[in-house]
């Protein structure tokens, strides 16, 4: 899985940034940027901390259609999962945050 993050949702406020437990995403003119794909943990820490949900992981094809993405949804005690396929279709995944 990788991650990508969109442009024009992008803020840069850093959050990622912070949030990134191998350092590896930095703002690079206002806008946050993976500094090396390949050394991403696909944890998705940055994913669950953009407040604008610019950022989604790429699923792989073994997991979902090819160019599915995946990010969260967060809502008080509940952590939701939603999966999009090319064609719009989605699935959602509940997870009920310290159960």
């Amino acid at each position: 899985m990788a991650i990508r993050i969109d442009p024009s949702l992008c803020q840069g406020c850093g959050a990622c940034v912070n949030t990134c437990p191998g350092d590896l995403l930095v703002l690079s003119s206002g806008q946050a940027r993976l500094r090396a794909a390949g050394e991403c943990w696909n944890c998705l820490s940055c994913a669950k901390a953009c407040p604008e949900r610019a950022i989604r992981g790429v699923l792989p094809f073994v997991l979902a259609d090819a160019g599915a993405s995946l990010w969260p949804e967060v809502s008080g005690p509940e952590l939701r999962w939603v999966c999009e396929h090319p064609d719009r279709r989605r699935e959602e995944f509940l997870v009920r945050r310290g159960d």
